[in-house]
């Protein structure tokens, strides 16, 4: 027989007071303690719910765990203390569902994959920070602006317990220095109680790089044409030496061949971790599709656009950006490529066959523009 919910309480604490040996209660006082007990347990239901967690890689501060939690590609969180962290959060709100909001944002760059407002705005609450360069903080919207604390290559500032160095992130090579001119954007250097953490933006391995010190972890990019080769990534991790050097921002990049050419002779720890976990709609087996881990076998870099060409499993896959970083499509087959964008279709096609009046075509993943 079912009995009411009083009931049921009602038996369920006289039966545990004649376990203890105690006294019954009148039925009102049972109630009245029921109900104090069941708003109890909906405050500490709600409580838990609330508090959501990062987990990943610990790094151990004088101060508690510093945690390092890969999102994708450009975008990372970090956890210390009762602090949220993220950099560069783009993708949408969705992609950070189950993560917990951010106490403080740190942005480098205005491209697509480093900024995106309405993430932004999906991942902030309204005592959110952030630091950005002054390029960045003028695309933002008003009211993340107002909280926005501007940072020039070489300043410095205490924030929410931290240290935060911007350090010039840029590109050297002549062919690339419009992708990322010197000043525009930051890369960051944080003090996390005794450990220093160097997130470097987009940037190739300019001498502000070489010349960190006491860098106890670091995220280093390394991707063509927008960055640097794993070869000028591991020159510059062997002359810094972080104790350990997370490689991200490295979509198509050789990383088995990046942690060989840092070596095991200079004590630094090469941590490689999946910034590109299956996005999007699933392939024919019901398995979301791989193809950020599929190798890059080209580029063809147009007047206004870069066209990457990654081996698929059945045809070559084809993804365009526009220069400023903001994706047209991503891994579209041949087929699908010449039904829905004919004009681009073409262009690579007189690309690959020589005509360098529509760009300049690199087949070879690995050589430099």
């Amino acid at each position: 027989m079912l009995l009411p919910a009083s009931k049921l309480g009602l038996e369920i604490l006289a039966s545990a007071r004649k376990c203890l040996g105690m006294k019954a209660k009148p039925y009102h006082d049972v109630v009245r303690t029921l109900t104090s007990l069941a708003a109890v347990f909906n405050l500490l239901t709600a409580a838990c719910a609330a508090e959501v967690v990062l987990t990943g890689d610990r790094i151990a501060t004088k101060e508690g765990d510093l945690i390092i939690h890969p999102i994708n590609h450009a975008t990372l969180a970090l956890g210390w203390t009762k602090l949220t962290l993220y950099i560069d959060p783009v993708g949408g709100g969705q992609r950070f569902a189950g993560l917990p909001k951010a106490d403080l944002i740190l942005l480098t760059d205005t491209h697509g994959d480093h900024l995106n407002a309405d993430t932004l705005e999906a991942v902030a609450m309204d005592k959110t920070q952030l630091v950005a360069p002054s390029a960045v903080a003028e695309q933002l919207p008003a009211e993340l602006r107002r909280r926005t604390t501007i940072l020039a290559n070489g300043e410095s500032k205490p924030l929410l317990g931290l240290t935060i160095e911007a350090v010039p992130m840029y590109n050297t090579t002549p062919e690339r220095t419009k992708f990322h001119p010197k000043g525009r954007g930051n890369g960051y250097a944080l003090t996390f109680a005794d450990q220093r953490v160097y997130v470097s933006g987009d940037t190739e391995d300019v001498p502000e790089m070489r010349a960190l010190k006491n860098i106890d972890v670091a995220f280093l990019c390394m991707n063509l044409p927008y960055t640097m080769t794993p070869e000028q990534a591991a020159s510059a991790v062997r002359e810094f030496r972080p104790k350990i050097v997370y490689p991200y921002h490295s979509r198509g990049s050789d990383l088995g061949k990046f942690k060989k050419l840092v070596g095991d002779d200079v004590s630094v720890e090469v941590r490689l971790r999946d910034w590109y976990k299956p996005q999007g709609s699933a392939s024919r087996d019901g398995k979301p599709p791989q193809h950020d881990s599929l190798p890059v076998i080209g580029y063809l870099e147009g007047r206004d656009r870069l066209i990457t060409i990654r081996s698929g499993p059945q045809s070559p896959l084809y993804s365009v950006t526009t220069k400023e970083g903001k994706v047209v499509f991503e891994n579209l087959s041949t087929e699908q490529l010449k039904a829905q964008a004919p004009e681009i279709y073409n262009e690579i096609k007189s690309g690959l066959a020589g005509d360098a009046s529509v760009g300049r075509t690199f087949i070879d993943a690995s050589c430099r523009p």
